[in-house]
């Protein structure tokens, strides 16, 4: 916690080491089925979707999902980004 950052939250961290036995019963899982597997490494790619698999072996429920628009994220981050950042440099 840092006092003189208002975004700081003083609360005690999650522990997030995974347990011995994970069970992963009624935890539903999106996947997007367009767009984000279309322009990465296929390295990336095997190994999102065997970290997907195991998910699945834990319990997970997967479910394909659509993800409307995603492939303007990009272009409208820059487009928010690059005005807002040049108005805070400016003034």
């Amino acid at each position: 916690h840092d006092p003189r950052d208002p975004a700081s939250v003083a609360a005690p961290g999650a522990d997030y080491r995974p347990r011995r036995d994970p069970d992963l019963t009624g935890v539903r899982v999106g996947v997007p089925r367009t767009y984000y597997f279309e322009h990465v490494d296929p390295d990336v790619e095997a190994a999102v979707r065997r970290a997907v698999a195991q998910l699945e072996a834990l319990g997970a429920r997967l479910v394909e999902i659509d993800v409307p628009m995603a492939r303007y994220v990009q272009a409208t981050q820059w487009g928010l980004m690059v005005p807002e950042a040049t108005a805070y440099h400016e003034s």
